[in-house]
């Protein structure tokens, strides 16, 4: 098996026949295994950019690719395949699954959707920092069209991840907690 795809055209379709498969009822393991690719790909940049920035320079070009699959895969980009959370009556801006522990229903968790904007907020923040001292191979073929791609990221981000404040419970020490009793279906 091969950690990624040849191209950066097979990755995305990679990708896509992962979510595809998420929400013809595959089981939402895959979410886990598919959020270590990325994850991975982060850290080999972060220690190959010192020594070998043309190196790099592709390992973040992938990340990129990567990132824009992952956001064109959430729930509210693929509606009506991915269905709306019963739990919280609507579809939400974060990457679902059909869960068995949650009666077999779709469900968009904010720890396995906190998996995915990790993975953009991570490209996010490599390209703001490298718009500011990039290697010049990199500005014109790359960076341009990346850095407003990562400054939009973050308003995406904010967004995925604003959304299950609200369903947060406080504990008594003051602290808030995403989920301390069972979510119901909502009566929508």
């Amino acid at each position: 098996m091969n950690y990624f795809s040849d191209s950066d055209a097979d990755e995305i379709k990679r990708w896509c026949t992962w979510f595809d498969s998420l929400a013809n009822g595959a089981d939402p393991g895959l979410l886990w295994c598919m959020a270590v690719f990325p994850a991975a790909l982060i850290q080999v940049y972060d220690l190959v950019l010192p020594v070998d920035p043309s190196q790099a320079g592709t390992y973040i070009s992938r990340l990129g690719m990567i990132t824009g699959a992952l956001l064109a895969n959430r729930d509210d980009k693929r509606h009506p395949q991915n269905p709306p959370d019963p739990f919280r009556g609507r579809v939400m801006p974060a990457w679902g699954a059909v869960t068995h522990d949650r009666d077999d229903q779709w469900n968009t968790d904010v720890v396995t959707s906190g998996l995915f904007v990790y993975v953009m907020a991570a490209f996010a923040r490599r390209v703001v920092d490298l718009s500011q001292g990039a290697p010049d191979f990199m500005k014109p073929n790359y960076l341009g069209s990346r850095r407003v791609d990562a400054l939009s990221w973050h308003l995406i981000i904010w967004r995925s991840s604003r959304i299950f404040w609200a369903v947060r419970r406080p504990l008594q020490n003051g602290c808030k907690l995403y989920y301390q009793k069972r979510l119901q279906p909502s009566r929508n």
